[in-house]
């Protein structure tokens, strides 16, 4: 078979765009963005240790993080917060989920999302659940730098019911992880 001549074009990745699909992204490209990246100290690679590459991402969120733009986000974080059996306005509003996507925290801690639980006690620190989307099946069952790999998930338009399960099922995972450092975290018992 004959191959089309190599241009400049370089396609999107699939893996980035279900990254994008789920979560959305940081913009990079933002003059401010920029500008406290190269505050935060990077390596000359690049790197930023997790706290800073985190700091950086809450800093630079596209939106609420309670309320995050990316549909699958806001509803992971729903089925979180479900799965914890948080009800009060008050420990709703400490679970905070964030995009990381093209993000030092993506780039070089396999985090494209957190999904943070802020303490209730002052001056201790939040707990985080990394998420890291990918459709490369040779990665699932592999260790990850996140805590949580998100492989293919359910179409949303072929069978709503599925893909609302499998959220539904992320979040309880999500859950678990959280209950099981629930006194780090003050958590209710849900």
């Amino acid at each position: 078979m004959r191959q089309a001549p190599k241009t400049d074009y370089d396609p999107i990745p699939k893996g980035h765009l279900h990254e994008y699909s789920l979560f959305g992204e940081i913009k990079k490209n933002n003059p401010k963005y920029l500008e406290a990246y190269k505050k935060a100290g990077p390596d000359v690679k690049g790197y930023l240790p997790f706290d800073k590459a985190f700091d950086l991402v809450k800093e630079f969120q596209p939106g609420d993080p309670t309320n995050p733009k990316a549909a699958f986000l806001r509803n992971l974080r729903i089925a979180v917060i479900d799965a914890l059996g948080l009800t009060e306005d008050a420990d709703v509003e400490r679970v905070k989920a964030y995009t990381a996507v093209g993000s030092p925290l993506d780039h070089w801690h396999s985090a494209d999302a957190v999904i943070e639980v802020e303490s209730t006690e002052k001056g201790q620190r939040s707990f985080r659940i990394t998420l890291d989307a990918t459709l490369d099946e040779k990665k699932e069952g592999r260790p990850s730098g996140a805590d949580i790999l998100i492989g293919e998930l359910p179409d949303e338009l072929d069978d709503k019911k599925k893909y609302l399960d499998a959220i539904d099922e992320l979040g309880k995972r999500i859950a678990t992880i959280l209950k099981s450092k629930q006194s780090k975290i003050n958590l209710k018992e849900g």
